[in-house]
């Protein structure tokens, strides 16, 4: 496998740096959390340290430590930062206003913390962009993750108030048995943020996919928004989002993957992962080892050949499909240069120079 490498410092070029900071720490138990599947090596899981970011905390002199060792070994355009709950941390904008090396900071939140004083936090810092979990503008239709109305209308509200002070919004959403058979009622809501909110519907995945999965007629309900893309255009991805997630509800993913080649998953402990959907391998600790050994570590990491195949054949590949699939749409050429470049969050111009060293890189490597 190639990587892209600058030539000055020969760090790893990549699109995203999923930083993943205290997943154990979240104010919402969704009932289909991945939280259960988490690897035995995160070390976070129990750590009695203050929740509080400053360059005197225990989490603070972490997470200054570890992004810096990360940032010493690659040279990541989008830093993409979740928790758990990322927001629990008090004074998190603080360690996001130092990040000046990232073209793009995005937030993944559940949008529960996003007071006004909160947006208005975020809304200084440079080029911060905020996607926000949400199954559906109802409590039913939101009910695995949230556990009564008045949680569903503070994050109507909060979605609102993001907008109105001129967030776009990404919104994450997991398509389950609650949601699926109406979710054109979610998007009829989302037309009042025409032009500043998208929404990116996934399934389920892990182990307890099958105990929410939607039935068959939930999912030919959900179907018929392909045959209405025009319609919902201004709140949704590109129709080929939309083909190939309807494809995987259906069967398999067949979709190539190319995530683990564009960007790597790094938690607030220094371990590395290749992927952000699937901890299936560890590629070393940037608090532990130093440039040379993890940069050896990749090269010689055999699942990057299953990851990479032109069709997935891992388990957890097959069922796997998410926001981030925009990438891949767009590397396997089912979108356009211009129809991803104009996504809010790949429109950085950094951004779109690595979009087309990584298709041109592709295209090499298949002698096309």
């Amino acid at each position: 496998m190639h990587f892209l490498k600058n030539e000055s410092d020969e760090k790893i070029q990549l699109v995203f740096n999923d930083f993943v900071v205290r997943p154990d720490k979240c104010n919402f138990s969704c009932s289909y959390c991945l939280s259960s599947e988490a690897p035995e090596w995160e070390i976070t899981k129990g750590v009695a340290e203050k929740f509080l970011y400053n360059e005197e905390s225990g989490l603070g002199k972490r997470l200054d430590k570890v992004i810096n060792n990360f940032n010493s070994i690659f040279d990541a355009a989008i830093l993409r930062i979740s928790g758990g709950e990322i927001l629990l941390i008090q004074g998190i904008e603080d360690f996001l206003n130092k990040q000046d090396s990232y073209e793009t900071v995005q937030i993944i939140t559940n949008g529960f913390l996003l007071t006004e004083d909160r947006l208005k936090k975020l809304k200084n810092l440079p080029n911060c962009q905020l996607h926000i979990s949400l199954d559906g503008s109802t409590y039913e239709q939101n009910r695995y993750r949230v556990k009564n109305k008045q949680m569903q209308e503070v994050l109507l509200n909060n979605l609102q108030s993001a907008v109105d002070l001129g967030f776009f919004i990404e919104i994450g959403s997991v398509l389950t048995d609650a949601n699926t058979g109406n979710y054109a009622e979610f998007m009829d809501y989302l037309r009042r943020f025409e032009g500043k909110v998208k929404v990116y519907p996934f399934p389920v995945r892990g182990d307890l996919r099958k105990q929410f999965y939607p039935n068959e007629k939930d999912i030919d309900k959900f179907n018929d928004i392909v045959s209405k893309y025009d319609f919902y255009r201004e709140v949704i991805p590109c129709k080929a989002y939309f083909e190939e997630l309807s494809n995987l509800l259906t069967g398999n993913r067949t979709l190539r993957c190319n995530i683990p080649r564009t960007m790597i998953q790094l938690f607030d402990d220094g371990k590395l992962t290749p992927c952000p959907n699937s901890w299936t391998t560890e590629l070393g600790n940037v608090l532990e080892n130093d440039k040379e050994t993890v940069l050896n570590n990749i090269k010689n990491e055999k699942m990057y050949t299953l990851f990479l195949q032109k069709r997935p054949r891992i388990d957890c590949c097959r069922s796997c499909f998410t926001s981030l699939d925009m990438l891949n749409l767009y590397l396997d050429n089912k979108m356009t240069y211009d129809e991803i470049a104009d996504i809010p969050l790949y429109s950085g111009k950094r951004t779109k120079k690595l979009l087309k060293l990584f298709s041109d890189m592709l295209s090499e490597e298949e002698g096309i």
